[in-house]
């Protein structure tokens, strides 16, 4: 059955993969006789389990594979199963594998994702990096809607990035586009990142970065004892407080992830730039400083590039994956699958 039959109300499971949580969501789809979504995908249920990442790959896998039959077992499924769309942490090829990883899931390099759940549910499937997904939904359905070429940096436990040029995700020949965490930044020389290089701007801008900043910072002014479980919302909350430490944990966070997107929109000139994740929601202090450090590496007009707040939430990747499929559906003119 060709794809340009296929119209209506289908349903996608789509999966957002990170270090921390498996997220399966049952996505409602609206197609048009092109294959093409007619609003966003509206997410029916949702079921999140931990991705207990330290397990290693081939673990996660199998947690993959438990978060999607729960989620097809939860309840009613309304409309066909088109397939699966997949946003995962790592690096990922053409064809849905992973390819690099950094040491937040060992042993992730080499799981054949794609293949091994397609093979699984005996339905299509794609597999795209996560923030690329996150990126599309934005894109489509978020914040970026207006806009034709976006830069986007999602922060976090990590820092990713996506980069949308005439609409369309720009991928690169491996799949790594947009890794813009392991970008060199002159104030992570000699930290060591999570990819296993030291001097990228991760290390000191993402939410784990904000607090080994506060650690080092606490060190630097004689305290001896070091907190191990705080967060990014944690020390922006002791920075409104006025905690030197905390203040200078956010500050040097916030510039240094801006002058790393100023020195993109120099290269890219993007319609704007959409900033997402955990890291986004530490406050006005870390804000503020982003868009310091935009401004002073940006060029002329291009500092006038606007700087917006994603809008979809834990919601985008789940999103962005239902659209990945409907594209990659749309793009093969013979389907081996009965819808």
């Amino acid at each position: 059955m060709s794809f340009a039959s296929i119209i209506h109300q289908h349903t996608v499971i789509s999966v957002d993969i990170g270090g921390t949580k498996i997220a399966a969501g049952l996505m409602c789809v609206d197609l048009d006789e092109q294959g093409r979504p007619r609003d966003m995908p509206a997410l029916i249920r949702r079921y999140v389990i931990p991705t207990k990442a330290r397990l290693g790959g081939t673990s996660v896998l199998q947690r993959v594979v438990q978060a999607i039959r729960q989620c097809l077992d939860d309840g009613e499924i309304p409309f066909p199963l088109l397939g699966i769309g997949v946003a995962s942490a790592g690096v990922i090829d053409g064809n849905g594998s992973v390819v690099s990883a950094t040491s937040l899931i060992p042993g992730w390099a080499g799981i054949q994702l794609q293949a091994e759940l397609s093979a699984t549910f005996n339905v299509p499937a794609i597999v795209i990096g996560d923030v690329q997904a996150h990126a599309l939904g934005e894109a489509h359905w978020g914040c970026g809607r207006q806009y034709q070429s976006l830069l986007v940096a999602a922060i976090g436990t990590g820092i990713g990035g996506a980069i949308i040029i005439d609409g369309k995700l720009v991928r690169g020949v491996h799949g790594a586009c947009g890794h813009i965490g392991h970008l060199p930044h002159p104030d992570a020389i000699g930290i060591s990142c999570s990819c296993g290089c030291k001097g990228h701007v991760e290390s000191i801008a993402s939410g784990t970065g904000i607090a080994d900043n506060y650690r080092r910072a606490l060190q630097q002014n004689g305290h001896n004892t070091l907190p191990t479980d705080i967060n990014a919302r944690t020390i922006a909350e002791l920075a409104s407080q006025g905690s030197t430490e905390a203040v200078t944990s956010i500050t040097l966070a916030g510039t240094s992830l801006g002058d790393v997107l100023g020195g993109l929109i120099n290269a890219l000139d993007p319609d704007a730039v959409i900033l997402s994740g955990s890291v986004v929601h530490s406050g006005e202090l870390w804000m503020k400083s982003v868009k310091q450090g935009i401004q002073r590496q940006t060029l002329g007009i291009l500092s006038r590039t606007p700087v917006l707040t994603g809008t979809l939430g834990g919601r985008a990747p789940l999103i962005g994956a239902t659209s990945a499929l409907c594209a990659d559906l749309r793009s093969n003119k013979e389907q081996k699958y009965e819808y």
